[in-house]
């Protein structure tokens, strides 16, 4: 029993290293350009290798540091937009965080969900708003209602409603410039 367990636990750090490995290679050749990707996948590497502790992608990690050049490779080689990490975050609320608007229009415009929430129940936009990244709000709030992706808001409640009281969507963090 002692024994097995020493062998899953060998497996899993091998794992983690080849993982890793992997993780690696593709942030390297994502910065690179697209044919060095194209060659990390001719040799086997998956642009979507993920960290086995974090759960985390290359185009996550170039989402965070705004490495728009890597994205738009990443992007061109077909990785996974919408993965989520350990915690819940995409490349997209990782980006949104982060006030990288350059980025947050490349994975938007590649299709990224921008309604998809994390294990905490918070999109895009939660994250944006909570950082006061008001240029990224703007553009995630662009065009919200229409269009594949588009912001999606829950009913209204015609009850609550009078002649006085326009009903806007919002959350408890909106007024980014009170004034």
């Amino acid at each position: 029993c002692v024994s097995a367990g020493r062998q899953l636990l060998r497996l899993a750090i091998q794992v983690d290293h080849e993982n890793t490995a992997h993780c690696e290679e593709v942030g390297v050749a994502a910065r690179r350009g697209v044919e060095a990707l194209r060659e990390a996948r001719a040799r086997g590497v998956s642009v979507n290798a993920r960290l086995v502790s974090t759960r985390w992608t290359a185009i996550m990690a170039a989402s965070l540091k705004g490495e728009a050049e890597a994205v738009k490779s990443l992007i061109a080689v077909g990785a996974a937009l919408d993965l989520q990490n350990n915690q819940g975050d995409t490349a997209l609320v990782l980006a949104a965080a982060a006030g990288h608007v350059g980025v947050v229009q490349l994975l938007i415009a590649a299709g990224a969900d921008r309604n998809q929430p994390g294990r905490d129940g918070k999109t895009a936009l939660h994250a944006a708003v909570e950082r006061d990244k008001a240029e990224v709000v703007a553009l995630l709030l662009q065009d919200a209602e229409s269009g594949p992706g588009g912001l999606q808001f829950g009913p209204v409640n015609d009850d609550a409603m009078d002649a006085e009281t326009p009903v806007l969507p919002c959350s408890p963090g909106d007024a980014l410039h009170p004034g």
